[in-house]
């Protein structure tokens, strides 16, 4: 087994060997090893992958949001190029700690990942930790080892923020005969989403729902934007959302995705 602390060397280095191979090979064609970096990780959950199309089915998930922030002016002052191939190198390791830490990666978008922990089986609680300890490994690893990586090289830095919660959602497989793909609905992937925007560079915010599962309350304290109100059809309805202390974390979070080591948390039993 190796060191816990290896993950944010080895994020880091991943970047800088995947940014450097994109911009001497070129976009077309790139080194072997970070092509399969690149496909290591397949997207989507792999109970709902065969749905029929319309076919739906529910569970209760943790997802999270983990972006780069300041990315849309980056690319608009940056050549593009160069701008496509950090966010490759940068999502590709966010995308590997996901896997190791037993999530999947749901979605991935020009400058950020959407992943998920649980399924029919898995424990609410240990999918909520694997979620939380996933966050801060990539906010901690891209916060300290990066930076210094990518200042030594050269290369203006990123910096990361992410947003989670907890609920039941719905994959449906929308689309045509022709051309469809799985989608994920409900209130807890809508939320996660908010909480990132809620978020500021560094940060981790977290949903109600997903909060309430954190048992140290003291890692959770309610955002200064919190609650949001819901109004329809005359009734009103609050929902919270916390700043999570994801720093205080750490060595739990790096220790239990060393040891996880990639198994789905569906597999994993708590221990309180």
């Amino acid at each position: 087994m190796s060191e816990p602390g290896d993950i944010r060397g080895r994020f880091a280095q991943g970047v800088l060997d995947h940014y450097l191979s994109l911009d001497r090979a070129g976009a077309k064609s790139f080194t072997k090893r970070a092509a399969q970096e690149s496909l290591a990780v397949s997207v989507g959950h792999p109970d709902y992958q065969d749905l029929d199309l319309d076919e739906r089915a529910t569970c209760d998930l943790s997802i999270a949001f983990i972006d780069m922030t300041g990315f849309t002016a980056r690319s608009f002052w940056e050549p593009p190029d160069r701008v496509t191939d950090l966010a490759v190198a940068v999502l590709t390791q966010i995308a590997l700690i996901v896997e190791e830490s037993g999530g999947f990666i749901l979605g991935l978008r020009g400058d950020g990942v959407m992943a998920g922990w649980g399924g029919r089986t898995s424990d609410p609680q240990v999918d909520v930790a694997m979620c939380i300890a996933a966050c801060a490994v990539a906010l901690d690893a891209g916060q300290g080892a990066l930076e210094q990586l990518l200042t030594m090289s050269g290369i203006e830095l990123v910096q990361l923020k992410a947003g989670a919660d907890f609920g039941r959602v719905d994959f449906v497989r929308t689309g045509t005969d022709q051309q469809s793909e799985v989608n994920i609905v409900g209130h807890a992937a809508n939320f996660a989403a908010k909480c990132e925007k809620y978020a500021s560079s560094w940060d981790l915010v977290v949903g109600e729902s997903l909060g309430n599962h954190v048992l140290d309350r003291t890692l959770v304290t309610a955002h200064d934007k919190s609650p949001k109100q819901y109004q329809y059809r005359g009734q009103r309805r609050s929902y919270a959302f916390y700043a999570v202390s994801w720093s205080r974390l750490l060595a739990e979070s790096l220790t239990a995705i060393d040891q996880v080591s990639g198994r789905s948390t569906a597999l994993l039993t708590p221990v309180y």
